[in-house]
């Protein structure tokens, strides 16, 4: 008899979320991104500080824009620069920078040193 496993959400709604006014630099890796969250249908990504949490990050379009040209497992800085005004100065928008870095090097040996079988 097959024995069956419930596919889970992830765990987006179990991770601390980064709050960009109270912090506005994080640093990290991207490990997770996924569109259409929400009642808005947001796109909500995931980044684990160098202190090994994993922070849930709303973005917004300039964010997004930005976070979807960065591959999942690299390294990533965020920069909240505040509100500005939008181009017609009749509505503000949250406006970032972002970095992004090497991926994180994977060692193919183990805590030994001798090489892993892959």
């Amino acid at each position: 008899m097959t024995e069956w496993k419930k596919i889970e959400d992830g765990g987006f709604e179990e991770r601390e979320k980064w709050d960009p006014e109270a912090s506005p630099e994080l640093e990290g890796t991207l490990i997770e991104r996924k569109d259409n969250v929400g009642s808005y249908n947001q796109t909500l990504c995931c980044v684990k500080d160098s202190d090994g949490i994993e922070l849930n990050v709303w973005c917004p379009t300039v964010l997004k824009k930005y976070l979807s040209q960065v591959s999942i497992g690299s390294g990533v800085k965020i920069i909240y620069k505040g509100k500005k005004k939008n181009k017609s100065g009749q509505g503000m928008y949250k406006d970032f920078d972002v970095f992004v870095g090497a991926a994180p090097e994977v060692s193919s040996k183990d805590s030994e040193g001798d090489n892993l079988p892959f």
